[in-house]
């Protein structure tokens, strides 16, 4: 509270409510342009035939890639405490089994997005039209993005 002169007290004045955007960065006439030369480029792109990766090295590539990024431990290690009892007793069996439901369910869940992946992958490169409207569509919207992130105040 505020209190005047004369000895009455009112409630301080609010506080100026902060921009919900921040202010424009000189980097935002580069990222801009990135974005819509991006767009232009997927829209044109040109499919050439890529050979996949063997099975064992796109095994190797997601292990190590996972191995390298510590979202995953760190989820785990803030995650899964949470569900250890102290006072059951175990806490390292208690570990071992969340553990392993969590491997489980990641395994199961990653799978079927990998299975689907390449349902979708190879429907793709059997649909010429379909693959360009996906094109036109990924372009269109980088486009959009660098567009409005030129216009930003």
């Amino acid at each position: 509270m505020q209190c005047r002169s004369t000895g009455t007290c009112s409630p301080r004045p609010p506080r100026p409510r902060p921009s919900r955007c921040p202010p424009p960065a000189p980097t935002c006439g580069p990222r801009a342009g990135l974005l819509a030369t991006a767009g232009v480029a997927t829209g044109e792109a040109v499919h050439a035939a890529v050979a996949p990766p063997s099975n064992r090295r796109a095994y190797l590539n997601g292990l190590v890639t996972n191995l390298l990024r510590p979202k995953m431990v760190t989820f785990s290690i803030a995650f899964l405490p949470q569900f250890i009892d102290p006072e059951s007793g175990r806490v390292r069996l208690q570990f071992a089994v969340l553990g392993t439901l969590l491997v489980v369910l990641e395994f199961l869940v990653d799978g079927t997005v990998g299975v689907l992946a390449a349902r979708i992958g190879e429907w793709l490169r059997r649909r010429r039209t379909a693959r360009r409207r996906l094109d036109v569509a990924t372009g269109s919207l980088f486009i959009d993005l660098g567009l409005r992130l030129a216009a930003r105040p």
